[in-house]
């Protein structure tokens, strides 16, 4: 509707928003601003169309009484009974002005605005030849006491706030004078209730209130957070310089042990191991690995190994040729899944059989013993077939416990696994 108005007198757009304004918080006011609208429209249409009016009937009733102005909104198709309405329109406004009735009835907007809204459009018809716009009973319903719905939910967001601001964890890191800020704040609206001053103000009044107090404890509780925030970034900011500080320090040893292992060999000379110090032939030199450099190679060396590991048993499952050149898988049968392998065992009057996937040889690959018998009749259970057939198909390099003397021939390799490092010590 406000563009109806606003097209037709940029003032009237302006008076038609002080309608909706009112009607969102239920004020009796309404019944002056529709009066001003109307009013307005009326002597719009008076001094466009050059209607003679007494200066005494200067007035939205006035006009209407003069028989030039009834005959011109009848001759824009303005029917007699709405006209007769906007009689009782005018009548009723000046009487409800002078009652005690703080708020307004829906069912009364929508009858007065609606017809309103008839007047208005008679006349846009005349000035436009055409009019696109509808009066909505949606549109007028769902802003009919929206003031109100807003009331709620400030005082909603104002006590959340309030509660989180003198919480334990927060209310100790709030400065003094916020402290009491925030303490300020939630015993004005305590007083003020409790000398129900609210009663006596608008609804819009105590929103614009409610909106100054909402403001204030937001800045204070950013003021705590980026108090916290900046905490929390030194402490990461001195973290990662002793972080920085040790990734440094490892690589600078990393790439000397890489030099002294690089020109030990190209020196021809015998080598000495790191853990006994005898020197040997048979006995070459081995990386004198830090605990943490270690600890490091070791796990990726151990997840590689098992990869490999379990990546072969999945390819001789598919190709059963591949497992012909293992002479110690005559009694096994493999199939592959999806993610995982069966496994089924039958000697010796014994069958066994088990379905693994690849987190279960994870676990398994930890414990199996690469230098365990391989004799096939020692079978007992479904760990030790999947032990045998580890055992047959991998190299001594895939172990779960690597020498130092693999851990430098990964460590040279880039940190890649081969299943021919030589094992030897």
């Amino acid at each position: 509707m406000y563009k109806l108005f606003e097209k037709i007198n940029f003032k009237l757009g302006s008076r038609y928003k002080t309608i909706e304004t009112n009607i969102k918080a239920k004020s009796n006011s309404f019944y002056e601003s529709l009066l001003a609208l109307l009013e307005g429209l009326a002597k719009i249409i008076v001094k466009n169309e050059k209607i003679l009016i007494d200066s005494d009937y200067d007035t939205l009733i006035g006009i209407l009484k003069t028989n030039d102005f009834r005959s011109f909104s009848y001759s824009i198709n303005f029917l007699s009974s709405d006209y007769e309405n906007l009689f009782k329109i005018a009548k009723s406004i000046n009487s409800h002005k002078h009652d005690n009735e703080a708020t307004i009835e829906l069912s009364t907007v929508l009858e007065y605005l609606e017809i309103t809204f008839r007047f208005a459009r008679s006349y846009f018809l005349k000035l436009f030849g055409e009019c696109e716009f509808n009066f909505s009973n949606k549109e007028i319903t769902d802003m009919y006491g929206q003031t109100e719905k807003e009331n709620k939910r400030l005082i909603l967001e104002k006590k959340k706030l309030e509660e989180s601001l003198l919480s334990e964890n927060t209310k100790s890191s709030l400065l003094e004078s916020d402290l009491q800020k925030v303490l300020e704040i939630k015993n004005q609206e305590v007083k003020k209730r409790e000398l129900k001053e609210f009663e006596f103000e608008s609804a819009q009044k105590q929103n614009d209130y409610l909106k100054t107090q909402i403001n204030e404890l937001k800045d204070i509780k950013l003021t705590s957070m980026e108090e916290k925030v900046g905490a929390i970034l030194s402490a990461l900011k001195t973290q990662t310089k002793a972080l920085n500080d040790m990734t440094i320090q490892l690589s600078y040893n990393a790439e000397l042990q890489l030099k002294t292992i690089n020109a030990t060999i190209a020196s021809g000379k015998n080598m000495v191991r790191a853990d006994d110090r005898v020197s040997s032939p048979k006995n070459p030199y081995i990386a004198n690995f830090t605990d943490y450099e270690r600890y490091v190679l070791k796990l990726e060396y151990v997840k590689q190994a098992k990869d490999y590991t379990f990546n072969k048993i999945k390819e001789i499952s598919k190709d059963p040729k591949k497992k012909e050149s293992y002479q110690g898988l005559k009694n096994f049968t493999i199939s592959a899944n999806l993610d995982s392998v069966s496994v089924i065992y039958k000697a010796n009057n014994k069958v066994f059989s088990k379905t693994i996937d690849e987190n279960i040889f994870k676990l398994w690959f930890r414990k199996f013993n690469r230098y365990k018998s391989q004799d096939d009749t020692q079978i007992n259970n479904e760990y030790e077939m999947i032990e045998l057939l580890f055992i047959t198909i991998s190299s001594e390099a895939c172990t779960n416990t690597p020498s130092d003397k693999l851990l430098e021939q990964f460590y040279i390799s880039n940190n890649t696994f081969n299943p021919n490092f030589d094992s030897s010590l």
